[in-house]
């Protein structure tokens, strides 16, 4: 089979971790790596033995990529996506889609129109215990699902942002959510607050409804010394929590004794631990040579993207509102 080329766009830590990804497949040629800091770009190239480039449009123009990962920040997503996908490249678009629904419908569009593959890197779908969370609510071995509460913590980043926690760490929950139940999330009522960042917040909370009467919770915060990522879906029959740094998956069973008094054992699921953005580039590029649809669809994203802008109307307004449909 032919290698495709591929090639990044944004050489960041995110950037970096997807040329690493494009290195270790046989069937890939890393073509190029862009960032427009000279020096980063330069570094990055070397690291991956690639060429560099601080113009994007100029490496579309003469590297001719099969494949084009982009890692920019948010307020860069639609400038760049348009570009790449002018050139009929497929495309893998960091989360979220865009930072403003209008121009994530505009991508979605124009991926369409060029008949290129647009997939979105909500990387936590990839998580091996996210995906094995999901095999076991699609078994019904939790039953009915009640209520799912998810925790996003820790320090903040160590570089100016452009956004605040809701667009940039809940849209992985806000992804993980409809993926795992199948069900839209409803409406959402929310409160936000900036407490070291004053240009952004950096704490977010929000009751979620989604379809079937199922509740949840999201909690995010740049503000915690230690970093958390877990994930808990309440059921008829017991509990499922996800660690999603340790790839743990564990059941939680409670017994009511004859005496009134609760009893818990848990399981410990056998989790295969890998590499979720391996996982998740793996996925693109079998999409693509199968001609299959995209694993994360562009409107995948824009469903997140609708999800975390209600939750910020919902705090800025201090009521709970209704999370557009998809138009």
């Amino acid at each position: 089979m032919q290698r495709l080329k591929a090639a990044v766009i944004g050489a960041g830590q995110m950037g970096s971790n997807h040329a690493r990804v494009y290195t270790q497949m046989p069937n890939i040629n890393l073509v190029a790596i862009t960032d427009q800091n000279h020096k980063t770009a330069l570094k990055a190239s070397k690291q991956y033995n690639t060429k560099p480039y601080t113009n994007s449009l100029e490496m579309l123009r003469q590297e001719q990529p099969d494949l084009v990962s982009v890692a920019v920040p948010t307020h860069l997503h639609y400038h760049v996506a348009t570009e790449v996908l002018a050139h009929k490249c497929h495309l893998l678009l960091e989360k979220p889609i865009a930072d403003r629904e209008d121009q994530a419908r505009k991508i979605i569009d124009l991926a369409q129109k060029n008949h290129v593959q647009l997939m979105i890197g909500h990387v936590e779908r990839f998580n091996p215990a996210v995906q094995a969370l999901r095999v076991q609510l699609k078994n019904k071995k939790l039953g009915n699902i009640y209520y799912l509460e998810a925790r996003r913590s820790g320090p903040g980043p160590n570089k100016p942002m452009r956004c605040g926690v809701t667009l940039d760490i809940a849209v992985h929950d806000l992804d993980i959510f409809p993926y795992i139940t199948g069900c839209r999330i409803e409406q959402v009522n929310a409160a936000t607050s900036k407490i070291l960042n004053k240009q952004h917040e950096d704490w977010m909370h929000s009751m979620l409804f989604l379809n079937q009467g199922i509740m949840a919770t999201l909690h995010c915060d740049w503000l915690t010394p230690i970093k958390r990522r877990k994930l808990a879906v309440v059921g008829s029959i017991g509990t499922f929590v996800v660690n999603y740094i340790s790839q743990s998956l564990i059941f939680y069973k409670d017994k009511i004794g004859r005496d009134g008094t609760i009893k818990r054992h848990s399981i410990q699921h056998a989790i295969k631990r890998r590499e979720p953005l391996l996982i998740e580039i793996e996925t693109f590029i079998n999409s693509i040579q199968k001609h299959d649809p995209s694993p994360v669809s562009g409107e995948d994203g824009l469903i997140a993207l609708k999800a975390a802008n209600s939750i910020l109307h919902s705090a800025q307004q201090n009521k709970k509102v209704t999370v557009p449909r998809l138009t």
